[in-house]
This record gives C-alpha cells, sequence and structure tokens, in this order.
C-alpha cells in the first residue's frame, strides 16, 4: 500500500491500543478510571465504549490517527462498562477532579473517574488482562482477596450467650455474613436444606446486638408455616435476643406492650397487610426466610420486601433458584438493588441467551457477577457425619382399564391443545395443556381423583398397590416414613389405605393448624408414617426421626422434592436415608424425569449445585410430554 503518509482525513495506524486505568477505594465504593492509550494520544472510556456499541471497528484519537478497537477486551467486559457508563457510554457520574497526578489515569484526555459500588467488584476484577495496565491501591487488594477467597476472611468471634456449638462450615458463614455487613454489601445464604441457616442467622444477629450495644430492631419474613420456629429455635440457641412473633389479630397491640425489641419476625401474607408500619421503621437486618417466596419479581409480595428500610439485607433459601433465572433478579433487587439495575435487561443480557439460547459465555458472566454474594454448601460438602442417602426410582406398569384410560385422555388432550393452538395461538394454550397434564398425572396416581365420566368404575391403580407392597416391607423392617404428594384428594386415599391396613399415621396439609404438635408427636414415636402434602410441608419442618422418604407423584421441579426429602436428611439424622419415586412407566410421569435432568442443568451450571430450573414450560416441553410412546394404543 502506497500513498498512506499523505492521508490527512483517514490516518490508520498500525500499533495496538493499550488499556489503561487506576481504582481508588472509597467509604463504600472504587473510584474507577479507563481510558485507551496510542502512542502519546488517548481517549476516555466513554467515548471508546460508544463506539463500540455503535458497531464502528476503529477509534479516531486526536493527532488524526485511527486504531482497531480492543474488541475482545470490550465484549468481555460489556456488562461491567455498560454498568459502569450506561448504554450509551455516557459517563453518569463522572468526577471532574480526577485522580492523584501522579497516577497514569489522570492523562488530559481521561481526567475522569467513575464512582463504582462495591457490589459491581466481580466485574471490575475481570478488566485485568496482560495487555492491561490498571494500577489498583492496597483497599481494593485486601478487599478483593476477601471476596475472592473466602478463608481470606478476617475471623469473628462468637458472641457470648450462643447456646450452640457451631459446625465450622457454620462459623465461617457467619464470618461471611459480617464481611458482606462491613462493606455493605447483601448476599444470599443458600446453604442446602437441614444445614443451619436460621442457627447462622441467629448469631449473625446476636452478635450485632452485642457489637453495637444500641438499640436497634431487625425484621425476618418467613411462610406462615415457619414463624414459629423462628421463636423456638431463638428461645433455644440465642435467649437474649427478644424476639416477638407478629401474627394473630392482637398483634400490633403485643408489639406495642414489648417496646424492647430485637427481632420482629412476621410471615410474608402479614408483611403486606402491616406495610404502612413496616415502612415507619428503619431496620437494622431485613432477612427473608425461605427467599424462593419472592420468586415472582412482579408479585406484591416481592414489591412490599423491596420497600423495606434496612441497614442490611439478606435472604435465606435451600433452592436459590426454584423455578427461572428471573427469580435470581428478584431476591438481588431485595439484597443488593442496583446490581442488576432492571429486569428488562437483565431478561435481555442473561435470561433469554442462557434460557433460550444456552450461551456459555453470558453464563460464565452471570456467574462471576453474582458468585461472591451467594454462599452455598451442600451436604456432601461440608457435612461428613451425615449418613449416605439413596434416591430409587420404583416403576409401576398400568394395565387393562386404568391404562386403556390413560390412553383414551391422551389422545383426547392432544387433540384438544393442537386444536386450541391452531385457533388461538400456543400463549392461549396453555392453560388448557397444563389442565390435560394435570389429569394425565392424576390417572397414573389413582382413576379415582378424576372426575371424568369415562373414569367411573375404574377402580384398579397400579401405583396404590406399589405403595402398599413398599412400606409393608418398610414398616416390617422397623423403618419411619415420610409420604409426599401434592394431591390432598391422593393423602385421603393413603389414608383410607393406611387405616384399613391397622397403620397408624400423622396427617400435614394446608389446612392443619397444629403442625408443630404434629410434628413433635411423630418424632416422639406417635406413628411410623407421615402423610404431608408437598405444598404445605415441603419446607420448615424437621422430621429427622424417619429415615425412608416416599414421593408418591413427581414435580416438574426437582428442587421441589428434594426439599421435601430433607425433612428428614438434615443435621441430627443418624441413619442411612432412602428416597423412593414412584412412577407409572410410559406415561407422562416417565417424561417428568426427563425434563427434570433438563431443568436442573442450568442451576447446576450456575451455582455449582443440585438445583433445578423450571422455567415456564416451553412449546417444546409440551410437546414432548404429550408425545406417545406407547404402542399399545
Amino acid at each position: 500500500v502506497e500513498g498512506e503518509e499523505r492521508l490527512t482525513r483517514y490516518r490508520p495506524s498500525r500499533l495496538p491500543v493499550r488499556v489503561r486505568g487506576a481504582i481508588v477505594t472509597g467509604m463504600d465504593w472504587f473510584d474507577v478510571a479507563l481510558y485507551v492509550e496510542h502512542g502519546d494520544q488517548s481517549l476516555p472510556m466513554g467515548e471508546v465504549f460508544q463506539a463500540w456499541q455503535a458497531g464502528r471497528r476503529f477509534i479516531r484519537f486526536g493527532n488524526g490517527e485511527q486504531a482497531l478497537l480492543p474488541d475482545a477486551w470490550l465484549s468481555r467486559n460489556r456488562a461491567l462498562l455498560t454498568a459502569l457508563l450506561g448504554e450509551n457510554g455516557i459517563l453518569p457520574a463522572a468526577l471532574e477532579e480526577g485522580l492523584d497526578a501522579r497516577n497514569p489515569a489522570t492523562a488530559p484526555d481521561a481526567r475522569r473517574a467513575i464512582r463504582a459500588p462495591r457490589y459491581l467488584a466481580p466485574l471490575i476484577e475481570g478488566l485485568w488482562d496482560e495487555d492491561v495496565v490498571i494500577d489498583a491501591d492496597s483497599g481494593w487488594q485486601r478487599f478483593q482477596e476477601g471476596l475472592r477467597h473466602f478463608g481470606n476472611i478476617e475471623p469473628v468471634a462468637l458472641p457470648h450467650g450462643l447456646n450452640a456449638e457451631l459446625r465450622d462450615y457454620q462459623h465461617r458463614g457467619v464470618e461471611w455474613l459480617c464481611f458482606l455487613r462491613d462493606h455493605g454489601l447483601g448476599g444470599i445464604l443458600a446453604d442446602d436444606m437441614g444445614l443451619g441457616k436460621t442457627v447462622q442467622a441467629l448469631t449473625l444477629l446476636l452478635l450485632e446486638k452485642q457489637r453495637l450495644d444500641l438499640p436497634f430492631i431487625s425484621l425476618v419474613v418467613a411462610p406462615t408455616s415457619v414463624l414459629f420456629n423462628w421463636q423456638i429455635e431463638a428461645n433455644r440457641f440465642a435467649p437474649d435476643l427478644r424476639v416477638v412473633v407478629m401474627h394473630g389479630p392482637d398483634r400490633h397491640a403485643r408489639l406495642e406492650a414489648m417496646p424492647d425489641v430485637d427481632v420482629l419476625v412476621t410471615s410474608y401474607a402479614l408483611l403486606r397487610r402491616d406495610l404502612a408500619l413496616h415502612l415507619e421503621r428503619q431496620y437494622r437486618y431485613a432477612i427473608l426466610d425461605e427467599a424462593q417466596w419472592v420468586k415472582n419479581p412482579d408479585s406484591q409480595t416481592a414489591l412490599a420486601v423491596r420497600s423495606l428500610r434496612a441497614d442490611n439485607r439478606i435472604t435465606l433459601t435451600g433452592t436459590p433458584i426454584e423455578n427461572r433465572l428471573a427469580e435470581l433478579w428478584s431476591q438481588f433487587a431485595f439484597v443488593m438493588p442496583g446490581l442488576f439495575p432492571s429486569l428488562r435487561r437483565f431478561m435481555s443480557d442473561y435470561v433469554v441467551p442462557i434460557e433460550r439460547d444456552h450461551h456459555a459465555g453470558r453464563l460464565h458472566e452471570l456467574r462471576r457477577r453474582i458468585h461472591p454474594f451467594v454462599l452455598r454448601r451442600l451436604k456432601e460438602e461440608v457435612a461428613a457425619e451425615l449418613p449416605p442417602r439413596t434416591d430409587i426410582v420404583l416403576y409401576c406398569e398400568l394395565e387393562g382399564s386404568q391404562r386403556r384410560l390413560y390412553q383414551a385422555v391422551l389422545k383426547a388432550s392432544r387433540e384438544r391443545v393442537l386444536r386450541v393452538i391452531e385457533e388461538k395461538g400456543a400463549a392461549r394454550a396453555r392453560m388448557t395443556a397444563l389442565d390435560a397434564l394435570l389429569k394425565l398425572r392424576q390417572i397414573c396416581c389413582h382413576p379415582g381423583l378424576v372426575h371424568l365420566p369415562e373414569a367411573l368404575g375404574v377402580e384398579n391403580s397400579a401405583k396404590l398397590e406399589l405403595f402398599r407392597e413398599t412400606i409393608q416391607e418398610i414398616l416390617a423392617e422397623g423403618h419411619r416414613l415420610l409420604v409426599f404428594s401434592q394431591f390432598v384428594e391422593m393423602l385421603t386415599v393413603l389414608r383410607e389405605e393406611l387405616e384399613a391396613s391397622g397403620v397408624t399415621y400423622e396427617y400435614l396439609d394446608g389446612r392443619t393448624r397444629d403442625r408443630q404438635q404434629r410434628v413433635d408427636r411423630f418424632n416422639a414415636g406417635s406413628a411410623p408414617v407421615f402423610l404431608i402434602s408437598l405444598k404445605a410441608g415441603g419446607t420448615g419442618l424437621n422430621l429427622a426421626s424417619a429415615d425412608y422418604v416416599i414421593h408418591y407423584d413427581p414435580w416438574w421441579n426437582p428442587a421441589v422434592e428434594d426439599q421435601a426429602t430433607d425433612r428428614a436428611y438434615r443435621i441430627g439424622q443418624t441413619r442411612p436415608v432412602f428416597s423412593y419415586k414412584l412412577i407409572a412407566r410410559d406415561t407422562v410421569e416417565e417424561k417428568i424425569l426427563q425434563l427434570q435432568g433438563r431443568k436442573r442443568e442450568l442451576a447446576h451450571g450456575l451455582l455449582d449445585t443440585e438445583g433445578g430450573v423450571e422455567k415456564i414450560l416451553s412449546p417444546e416441553d409440551f410437546d414432548f410430554l404429550f408425545e406417545d410412546d406407547n404402542t399399545d394404543e
């Protein structure tokens, strides 16, 4: 190429640009200055990022030279640069005075820094590259070490008056919560079910009371079913904490009669009703227990908890992602507002690329962004004293009139769903499809659950026969058993079965009021079998006196089943635990097992755990579920 040197308006340069910058620690923020350098020329990162966002490949410097943009680096740090610079590279919070004059980031073209909140630290760490020069002060180095290496967090002595001997991992969990507090960060304590999240939270609150020696009040929001568990656990482990449960019509009067309160415990339902009262208070801590209750970001419950005023916020959940990635946004919108500024942006940046397109790069980026703020330990990692757990699938074959009923309903359902899709579209067919799937699942459990004319007279149930044989063997060997079903009607059938066999049992569903009394009776040995509704009893119960679990019918989300199994498989269990799933072969139940495997993969990749992501069933999922693999039709 000849004549390059004579170009005046467009002068391409063969020299690469370099990214330069500096990080200076503030009170609870970092000042981040970034620019690109080309020879003795420089441009602020905002201008560079804006050009890249517009699709340009070259950037022009003050001397007229044009150089290639650092595309790979910009692409890798897109999320951080968007958070710092805005959608179009506009500096939303520039500091005109710049940084220290000795710092290379104070070049005349780049004497501006962005004030970044500390929760962006995981993304800021990604700025470093072998070709990038960024000077960071010692405050950044110390903070990053604590964030990156859990073992480097400063030790914390346990509070006096704690009536519990914390296991090592529980003590480390308390230290992690204190680290978040000291740096103005929120977090999700997502330990596996049964690993003692409540006692870690109570230890933190007791530490806070003794550390500050000032009047303060914290709020715990929990499902109604576990409200009084908090009071029982507090009385047992931290009796110095004055805990009041906000429950019942006289709850306001009781609160006024006890002005010296350390911890208020209320339910999600009552929080919405009493929201005006709570908004008058500035809480030291706001803690959400079983935080999957705020998984719908647009629900009244999620909006209510996000409006609370609190110095520190944490959530407790054994299933940080129960259904879909948007639930993660909902939790972080509570614990750390601003980490993901809008649900719309989160959907476009992460949910669609990860759930629909299986974009590994975006999954890695999201994991890097949230990793320091989610503490997730599994039983097999930290509770070596726990005995083994064995998961077993037991199959039965639908035969005779039950099989004919299933095939007839399957055929009619498939035709009805396809007709609605053709007439009204896939979105309108969703409820029709879910209703059809419900009927098919009920037929697998027991034909008596299906209120259809063609089901009249169909009395045989292959699964009930399998249940009968299974529990006879379990009880004959002296074991104790939890039985879960989603269908209260099915639990009624099982009650009749146990009564006919002379087997005593305890029972719990959503209408049960004396939950704790029934749990206490079972743990004391009142009966060998506990029949439990999956929705009402899948969380908040300690039933380690049982060593066998039966899931009578499968659910789409394996995390929900795991929670239920963990009523028995938890700290305090001394015997091996066996968990059975009863499955009707060649039916929608067998497909649900396969679907569980698909839904499990995303949470495993994001959180390194056995979670499950049950996004709203896609059209492909419905096609899969309504396939008829049975050739006897």
